[in-house]
């Protein structure tokens, strides 16, 4: 029976590739391809570096001295933080385009970051450089980009694992069905052989019950 069970599963892990193999190329589904993935991914890395480096250039002290709000001055500190996290989110993502969860994370942190500087620019312009606040500017329309492509790429890669789990699913219940009807006819096979009684000549007869005597005339 174990034997049966695990040749079944090596069946249902076998389907299930066969069947995702089968599907139409990724870029007859509206998923791209692997190499423009980490290409775009790796772009998206590489501009949130430049960000990063960017939103390092404003100092809070120059801010302070220039009288800023203490709300920018919050604002930037938890901008700096984030961006941190944001670097190291697309990296993740760059190396493992694949994993949804790591798309998500970093969908989630560019999303955070971009509020943060909205706001955070204005202050910089009018307390410490315009310029520097034209360079966020700048960076902020090419990252727009990059954040409309990975929105693209989760929704890819949440319809490539929905498809992985239907075709997991309908094989499952294919090999649930299959092990339900390979164990009934194991049960009707024991239960045709009760009942049964070896004869004098070595075969199984059927137990008929105890002889009856002629009946008299």
């Amino acid at each position: 029976m174990i034997r049966r069970v695990a040749l079944v599963l090596a069946s249902l892990s076998f389907s299930v590739s066969a069947q995702l193999g089968s599907q139409p190329a990724q870029a007859e589904t509206g998923v791209s391809a692997e190499w423009d993935v980490r290409t775009q991914l790796t772009a998206l890395a590489t501009a949130v570096r430049d960000t990063e480096a960017i939103l390092r250039r404003a100092d809070i002290k120059v801010l302070q001295e220039n009288g800023a709000p203490e709300t920018y001055i919050k604002q930037l500190r938890s901008a700096q933080s984030s961006m941190q996290q944001l670097v190291t989110a697309t990296a993740t993502l760059a190396g493992d385009p694949e994993r949804l969860s790591a798309a998500l994370e970093a969908y989630f942190q560019m999303e955070r970051v971009e509020l943060l500087l909205d706001s955070l620019r204005d202050g910089i312009r009018k307390y410490e450089s315009p310029d520097l606040a034209d360079m966020l500017n700048q960076t902020f329309s090419r990252n727009a980009v990059h954040r409309g492509r990975l929105r693209q790429h989760i929704r890819d890669v949440a319809d490539l694992r929905e498809q992985e789990f239907q075709i997991a699913n309908e094989e499952a219940q294919r090999c649930r069905g299959t092990l339900t009807k390979q164990s009934g006819t194991s049960s009707d096979r024991k239960t045709s052989s009760v009942g049964q009684k070896p004869s004098p000549t070595g075969r199984n007869t059927t137990s008929q019950g105890p002889a009856q005597s002629p009946s008299r005339k």
